[in-house]
């Protein structure tokens, strides 16, 4: 059944990007040079490459209250890029664009994510947290935007693994031997190694501004997105209001985080804050429930004994075990303890002891829950080529009877002429 709803889904989208395509190209002249496209942008020198350094981190709270548990670090390197020719992949032409005048930023990143449980230092298997989780992997993308109607189109296509090798035990421990910090011990309980393949679709059409000159002082944009594959499923539903001293939202990715300068040699700066309310609706998602194609997703050992006894010793310090990962870009995270919390309910110890587990299988995690909120706020300050920005995330819990959680993201710019 689920097997069969991914695949619904992954069509979908596939034929709404091939008919965006399709007609975008019936209507598509020769295309314009980016750096001259937009009315309200001929006047500003667009980079044509950027970089961009991102950080998750759940102990990054301007509240002073850092964790270590639930979506608990995130991190991601992009270079995004734009073309003076069409596109000669089929991948890239394949990718909808937004009409005739598009803004096209295309872009290649590659993320890690980790989710935790709340004690790190229990290397017993925790069925009633957040399970130890970690996710590795590459994307390609394609932000679309027309700065005449005010939309755009967001395409991502993600492949990448969850399981060891997605590296995420190694990563923790070394960061946290490196800070002195708690050793992760429970990483022997992540899921199994599986693949994640998804497409997510997002569509974002300006609501309202209010422009006293040639740039918006304040924006209301409405989005949608639609995620399909083996990573996860899900709808989603937000708001953007931006204000402040900005460039218009539309106008291109590049100039959201670029000031730039005019051709009189004037700088520009821009200083804008942000909030983002979202609604999900979740239907799976691997780094929470393991991958689509292992069952047990957290597996057994071949001489029946139960993962529980691989990765951390019956109850007691057999030795640090690494760990990292969790989705990107999903502003997941867990609630307002210190780092190195208690644990969260009951049958949280007995993974060591013999068939207390059971030879045939593990305890289940928790089930997903099938609606979830979340709220971004933060800040941008853009410098000439540069810019840097901060985000703080509270998310709603994502699993039936867990904790909501907070996650603080810091993310630098760098333009390249």
């Amino acid at each position: 059944m689920r097997q069969g709803f991914v695949l619904l889904l992954l069509a979908v989208s596939l034929a709404a990007g091939s008919q965006s395509y399709g007609q975008d190209q019936n209507q598509r002249g020769p295309r314009q040079d980016q750096n001259q496209r937009g009315p309200r942008d001929e006047k500003l020198t667009q980079p044509t490459r950027m970089l961009r350094l991102y950080e998750d981190d759940d102990y990054i709270n301007i509240k002073g209250r850092g964790t270590d548990e639930a979506y608990t670090n995130g991190s991601r390197v992009d270079l995004f890029y734009t073309r003076h020719d069409p596109p000669h992949w089929l991948l890239d032409r394949a990718l909808p664009k937004a009409g005739e005048s598009s803004v096209d930023v295309y872009g290649w990143g590659i993320m890690q994510v980790m989710y935790t449980p709340r004690k790190i230092n229990d290397p017993d298997f925790q069925p009633d947290d957040y399970p130890w989780s970690g996710g590795l992997f590459v994307t390609h993308s394609l932000f679309s935007y027309d700065p005449k109607a005010n939309y755009d189109l967001q395409t991502e296509v993600v492949a990448g693994v969850i399981g060891p090798a997605s590296l995420a035990g190694p990563t923790q421990k070394a960061f946290h031997h490196l800070i002195h910090y708690t050793q992760p011990m429970g990483w022997g309980h992540q899921f199994r190694n599986d693949l994640l393949l998804n497409i997510n679709l997002t569509y974002e059409k300006q609501v309202f501004a209010v422009s006293p000159g040639a740039d918006p002082l304040l924006e209301l944009i409405g989005g949608g997105s639609i995620h399909a594959g083996t990573m996860e499923n899900k709808l989603s539903a937000y708001s953007l209001l931006r204000l402040g001293i900005m460039h218009p939202y539309f106008n291109g990715l590049m100039t959201q985080y670029a000031s730039g300068s005019s051709p009189d040699k004037k700088e520009h700066i821009e200083l804008y804050f942000f909030a983002r309310p979202e609604v999900d609706v979740v239907y799976t998602n691997a780094i929470l429930e393991g991958g689509m194609f292992t069952h047990p997703p957290h597996g057994e050992k071949s001489d029946g004994a139960t993962a529980a006894e691989q990765g951390g010793g019956q109850g007691a310090a057999s030795g640090p075990q690494g760990g990292s990962g969790s989705p990107a870009a999903q502003g997941g995270g867990a609630g307002s303890t210190t780092r190195g919390g208690g644990a969260t309910g009951a049958n949280q110890g007995g993974g060591g002891s013999s068939a207390a587990a059971g030879v045939k299988g593990l305890t289940s995690y928790r089930s997903l829950r099938a609606c979830t909120y979340s709220m971004d706020y933060g800040a941008v300050l853009a410098l000439k080529t540069w810019s840097i920005s901060f985000t703080q995330s509270w998310t709603s819990a994502l699993m039936h009877g867990l904790y909501s959680h907070e996650v603080g993201n810091l993310t630098l710019y760098f333009a390249l002429r």
